[in-house]
């Protein structure tokens, strides 16, 4: 289950890239790993999330969208929110962008 619209992914690549470049060799390298950790952190969160809401089974289907989609949008607006914290201290504050 994928809850992500075009922005938070698009965004989430450049904190990918800002991370990566961060290392002194193999940057892409780095990019792709920091990437897969990532998606892995946060399909655990999704995951075990969704798991953990039982009581969400006994709800019709409109109440249970609704939910699901308000959780969503929190939840992306929660990762963009930190995504566009750690890369705007990277840029400014660890990388030499002169």
């Amino acid at each position: 289950m994928c809850y992500y619209t075009t922005d938070v992914k698009c965004y989430d690549n450049l904190l990918f890239m800002a991370i990566g470049h961060l290392f002194s060799k193999h940057r892409k390298a780095a990019a792709v790993g920091v990437f897969l950790i990532i998606q892995v952190i946060i399909n655990t969160i999704i995951i075990n999330t969704i798991d953990g809401m039982k009581w969400w089974k006994t709800l019709t289907f409109m109440e249970g969208f609704n939910t699901m989609m308000t959780f969503g949008i929190l939840f992306n607006a929660a990762v963009l929110l930190i995504g566009f914290v750690v890369t705007n201290y990277i840029l400014k504050n660890r990388l030499n962008l002169e």
